[in-house]
C-alpha cells in the first residue's frame, strides 16, 4: 500500500515545508479543499494503476486533520470519489493521528460508517500524544502505526522491551501494527523479531511521485 503525501513547489519560494502550509490551511479552513483534491488524486492513481492492468490494487491511506473530522460529509464524499470511479471503498485507509482521538464518540462514529463502507481505519503517530490507552481500548481501529521515535529505540533493551510490549497489546486488540521511520536493516530485523507486522520508512520505500509510482506498475 501506498501513504498519500502531498507536497507544494512555489513558484518563487522553492519546495514549501507541509508542517507550515498544512497548520495554516487548517487555520483558514483551506484543508477542507486541499483533502478533496487529495482524495480526488489518490483515486485518479487508483484508476491510471487499473488502467495499465494492475490486478490487485494497493490501498492508498489519507490523513485526516481535525477540520475535516468535523464535517459531517467527509466519508460520504470518500465514497461518492470512489464510486465515480467503480472503484472498491477498500481501496482507501484513513489515517487519524492520535492527538486527535480526544473526542471519542465523534472518532467512533467516524470509525463506524467507515466499516460500515468497507473501509479501514489506521491510529497514526501512536505514542507521541496524551499517552492515554482509552481511546485503543474503546475505538475500534484496524492498525496501529508506531511513532517513529519508538523505531529508533530499538537499538537498546528499554526500547526493545517497550515495542515489544505495544506489538502484544496490538495483537491482543486484533489490530495490524506498522513501524513508521524504519531507515536500518538493524531495525527491520528488530521489528521482524518483535512480531510486528508491516514497517514503513526510507528501507522499505522512499516517497515517490505519480509518476514512478505508475511507471513502476
Amino acid at each position: 500500500g501506498y501513504e498519500a503525501l502531498i507536497r507544494w513547489q512555489h513558484p518563487e519560494r522553492g519546495p514549501v515545508s507541509p508542517t507550515e502550509f498544512i497548520r495554516l490551511a487548517e487555520e483558514t479552513s483551506l484543508i477542507l479543499p486541499i483533502g478533496d483534491y487529495v482524495l480526488a488524486r489518490a483515486c485518479d492513481m487508483l484508476v491510471q494503476l487499473r488502467g495499465l492492468g494492475r490486478e490487485s490494487l494497493p490501498f492508498i491511506a489519507l490523513n485526516v486533520s481535525a477540520r475535516q473530522i468535523e464535517d459531517p460529509q467527509l466519508i460520504d464524499r470518500m465514497l461518492a470519489h470512489l464510486e465515480a470511479r467503480n472503484l472498491p471503498p477498500g481501496r482507501l485507509e484513513v489515517e487519524i493521528t492520535e492527538s486527535l482521538v480526544f473526542n471519542q464518540s465523534q472518532i467512533a462514529a467516524l470509525i463506524d460508517r467507515c466499516h460500515a463502507a468497507g473501509m479501514q481505519v489506521a491510529l497514526d503517530d501512536f505514542g507521541t500524544g496524551y499517552s492515554n490507552l482509552g481511546p485503543v481500548l474503546s475505538l475500534e481501529f484496524d492498525r496501529i502505526k508506531l511513532d517513529q521515535s519508538f523505531t529508533r529505540a530499538l537499538d537498546g533493551p528499554r526500547g526493545t522491551g517497550l515495542v515489544r510490549a505495544i506489538v502484544a497489546m496490538t495483537k491482543a486488540l486484533d489490530c495490524e501494527m506498522i513501524a513508521e521511520g524504519v531507515e536500518t536493516q538493524e531495525q527491520l530485523d528488530a521489528l521482524r523479531t518483535v512480531g510486528c507486522d508491516y514497517a514503513q520508512g526510507w528501507l522499505v520505500g522512499k516517497p515517490i511521485s505519480l509518476q514512478e509510482v505508475l511507471d513502476s506498475g
